[in-house]
């Protein structure tokens, strides 16, 4: 199956709350500041306890299947950032398995696959007593 990247669909992937905007640019814009939200807050809410200050940006990237799944789910991020949260890769990965409900790209009223990458900054003060 191959998957169509962004600039090819009529219609991008929509949450319940993005069902509302009618232009394709309203549309993106809705989707990926609701996902960014959804990521960001999920990760906010771990208890981040660094020995060393952290200030990176890990690449998520995965395809949104035409049955508005996500899937093929790719996390790159530095080893410096593995070692200092082992645990960040499970959160990440936690955070996009429970989304809300997707409704899939359409391209001439079919729904299609579409490719996507979010970076997601990941901030954290050394730990002090």
């Amino acid at each position: 199956m191959k998957t169509i990247e962004w600039d090819q669909v009529d219609n991008y992937p929509a949450f319940p709350s993005c069902k509302e905007y009618a232009e394709k640019e309203e549309q993106k814009n809705c989707f990926e500041t609701t996902l960014n939200n959804y990521v960001s807050s999920f990760i906010a809410r771990k208890n981040l306890i660094t020995a060393s200050d952290i200030n990176s940006v890990v690449q998520l990237e995965f395809t949104i299947s035409r049955n508005g799944e996500i899937v093929d789910l790719q996390i790159a991020m530095d080893s410096i950032l593995q070692q200092e949260i082992p645990s960040l890769k499970d959160w990440l990965t936690n955070s996009i398995d429970s989304l809300p409900a997707l409704e899939p790209a359409n391209k001439e009223a079919i729904p299609v696959a579409t490719k996507f990458t979010l970076p997601v900054v990941i901030k954290s003060e050394k730990f002090t007593n």
